[in-house]
């Protein structure tokens, strides 16, 4: 990889007349200017390339320099650019539908006689990200080429059981046992939401749902110039 580079570039035209004007930019790319391209000097031709002027334009181009403020612009900017990701917010990487059969057997007991079963099939969309405003100030860090991210760690963003995708597959009532009240059947259909939030553990959307976004940061950050990223997982303050 070149850390300096000397562009050079002509265009030209035919004016009214029909004779061809033109135009030479002569531009100098550094890494030490943070990319900034500067512009060497005027040129009306490439006489400058000639090995009797090439010393002397080399010369021209080592006493380019970006005055302090200049600096501490581009430094401002580019630093802008590197927190840019936090206007992201939340970011949801990971997407599940779950289908999940909920019973429940409600037996007599000697003052009851007869017993209840109720079963339902019930379905939650459930959505996994990571909050990407929580990036802190000391979170990234900028080393030339190489960025290193503290990401927070990923997080349940949306839980959904839609009422339309709850079917009671099954109700039986025998005895002199009462019907399933509404309030029966609410209770029954949280703990088949617990239950599929334990199911979340052992399907592992939290650990996709970390690394999709790791694969959005590398991205991100790839494309603003960075030839390494590196991303670690923030631990949680206790």
């Amino acid at each position: 990889n070149y850390t300096d580079i000397i562009t050079i570039g002509m265009t030209g035209y035919k004016d009214e007349s029909g004779k061809i004007q033109h135009s030479i930019g002569v531009y100098f790319v550094s890494k030490n200017n943070f990319g900034v391209g500067q512009k060497v000097g005027e040129f009306s031709d490439f006489s400058f390339l000639a090995s009797k002027n090439f010393d002397a334009f080399i010369e021209q181009v080592k006493n380019l320099s970006l005055t302090q403020d200049e600096l501490d612009k581009i430094k401002a900017q580019k630093e802008r650019e590197i927190f840019e990701v936090r206007e992201v917010g939340m970011l949801s990487t990971t997407e599940y539908t779950l289908s999940k059969i909920v019973k429940w057997n409600d037996e007599g007991e000697w003052y009851k006689w007869g017993d209840r079963r109720i079963l339902f099939s019930v379905r939650a969309r459930v959505k996994a990200g990571v909050d990407l405003s929580k990036i802190g100030k000391g979170d990234i860090k900028d080393e030339g080429n190489k960025i290193t991210i503290q990401l927070p760690k990923a997080q349940i963003v949306s839980f959904d059981m839609d009422p339309d995708d709850i079917k009671t597959e099954l109700e039986d009532v025998n005895g002199f046992r009462a019907g399933f009240s509404q309030k029966d059947k609410n209770a029954v259909l949280k703990k088949g939401e617990e239950s599929i939030r334990k199911d979340l553990e052992l399907l592992n959307i939290l650990k996709d749902a970390q690394r999709n976004a790791e694969v959005f940061l590398v991205d991100f950050y790839k494309n603003q110039g960075f030839e390494e990223v590196v991303i670690q997982t923030k631990e949680d303050k206790k």
